[in-house]
């Protein structure tokens, strides 16, 4: 059981690590993803060929409708 929910948590954190980094890396290529796990922590390693340029979307920024 407790195997099981630490596969839930580092699913959990690799879907919001995804949802960080879609759209967000331009010209770099991904080279390794590490996950390594103990027991209090998580650890996730990205590895990048080439310098990556960062854009980050925060959904807060834009209003919509006039004015």
């Amino acid at each position: 059981m407790m195997r099981m929910w630490k596969r839930i948590c580092t699913v959990t954190w690799l879907g919001l690590l995804g949802l960080l980094f879609s759209g967000v890396l331009s010209a770099a290529q991904l080279t390794n993803i590490q996950v390594s796990n103990g027991k209090n922590e998580a650890r996730v390693t990205l590895s990048f060929n080439g310098t990556p340029s960062l854009y980050f979307f925060f959904p807060a920024q834009f209003k919509s409708g006039a004015g």
